[in-house]
């Protein structure tokens, strides 16, 4: 699955737009799963090369418990898988003439005298891009830069408050548990009891980690918010 650009949610990954934020999206085409629709056009996206009519056939054989179609009993689990796979095979051969989606998929029943269904899928194999690709690209491509930079900001800002913090607390005076207790909190972000506990030595008992915690927001040198998550509130000299 791919992600927004923008707003960084799961999205799938022939999206034109995120379903969350809005944004608009130009899908990596070597990641895109293949576009199949029963329509003659694709919303969001212009066919630029229409690369030849394809088919797929499977035969559903029949079975004592299933519907009866045109005399003939099949079982609809059989039924279900053979148009899956008729799909699929659709969809290997668009994939054989290097296109990307298929439009105008219809499937047929048909009877073979009583000795099961024919489950044939035929379509128009196309290769898409999104509607105006130049211009999106261009926006995705300038978005994505702006969106490592400000990631690399967000970190660099993030390294500047851990070592600014780790100076502080170089100078708070606590013991050595409350230190090695306080550092995890300031190294990792949304710490609770249990995750700091996994992350401390055997030897450092339950007890001794929760009157830690307790001296240290009694002293107003952690905080504890609502969901049971520490964050350091040691000062830093700017």
């Amino acid at each position: 699955m791919a992600t927004c650009i923008k707003c960084g949610k799961v999205i799938t990954d022939n999206a034109i737009k995120c379903r969350y934020c809005f944004a608009e999206q130009v899908p990596d085409f070597n990641k895109m799963d293949m576009i199949v629709t029963s329509a003659p056009s694709i919303e969001g996206y212009e066919i630029i090369e229409q690369c030849g009519f394809i088919y797929g056939e499977i035969v559903c054989p029949n079975g004592i418990l299933g519907a009866l179609t045109n005399g003939t009993f099949f079982t609809i689990s059989a039924l279900t898988d053979a148009r899956e796979k008729a799909i699929n095979a659709l969809k290997s051969r668009a994939r054989s003439l290097e296109a990307n989606a298929i439009i105008a998929l219809d499937i047929d029943i048909s009877d073979l005298n009583g000795n099961g269904v024919l489950v044939s899928a035929n379509g128009t194999a196309v290769f898409c891009i999104p509607s105006d690709y130049a211009n999106k690209h261009e926006e995705f491509v300038q978005l994505q830069l702006e969106t490592k930079q400000r990631i690399a900001q967000e970190n660099q800002l993030r390294n500047e408050r851990i070592e600014g913090q780790m100076k502080a607390m170089a100078d708070t005076d606590i013991s050595q548990i409350d230190k090695t207790i306080l550092k995890l909190i300031i190294k990792y972000e949304n710490s609770t009891a249990m995750s700091i506990m996994k992350m401390l030595p055997k030897n450092i008992a339950p007890n001794d980690v929760s009157a830690s915690l307790n001296k240290m927001l009694e002293q107003g040198i952690i905080e504890k918010s609502d969901n049971g998550i520490y964050k350091s509130n040691l000062k830093i000299d700017e």
